[in-house]
């Protein structure tokens, strides 16, 4: 049932980025309530007050209030600190559990690490964020995909590109990501 939830929401999500209607889908009192859920740490996104990288993004946040230049200023520092770690890409095991703390660390991890370590960032400044993990290797698409929501607009990265917000032309070709074998965290 959460499975299939999951990927009504997903799809949810891709019809309305197709159709230009995000306001519309995130507009509704219960569907706030259930973006809550995006703020809050879990399993694939681990992270408490005293993480360094929360307190990190707490610290390059200051004063900031606007949510699409705190995004900006999270992904800037990101994209500019942190790298794709090769070696551990190959060695590691397919279901591995995230370790943000080592990638902060480090400044460096696979994408599943780098991604959780930015939703953890971003969820911890307030900003409802997604994280789509592929239960399939896929040479076609990334395996990892975040998902901020600001304001009506969902942007979108994956940790082992540079980081893109989705328009038009992207629209069909993530819709299909999208549609296929992913889970929500």
């Amino acid at each position: 049932m959460k499975k299939t939830l999951q990927k009504l929401f997903i799809l949810l999500c891709s019809a309305a980025v197709l159709t230009g209607s995000i306001g519309a889908v995130f507009a509704e009192p219960a569907e706030e309530e259930a973006m809550s859920v995006y703020l809050l740490p879990n399993e694939m996104v681990p992270f408490t007050e005293e993480s360094k990288y929360v307190q990190f993004a707490a610290e390059l946040c200051d004063g900031i209030t606007d949510q699409e230049e705190i995004y900006n200023k999270l992904l800037e520092y990101y994209d500019k600190h942190f790298v794709y770690d090769y070696i551990k890409s190959v060695t590691v095991d397919n279901y591995t559990v995230p370790d943000p703390d080592e990638c902060w660390r480090t400044r460096m991890g696979i994408e599943l690490d780098l991604a959780s370590l930015l939703c953890a960032m971003l969820r911890s400044q307030g900003i409802p964020t997604m994280l789509l993990v592929s239960q399939k290797i896929t040479y076609k698409y990334p395996s990892t995909w975040v998902l901020a929501m600001i304001g009506n607009q969902i942007k979108v990265c994956n940790p082992a590109m540079r980081f893109m917000s989705i328009d038009d032309s992207s629209a069909v070709a993530f819709s299909e990501v999208l549609a296929s074998d992913y889970n929500l965290y």
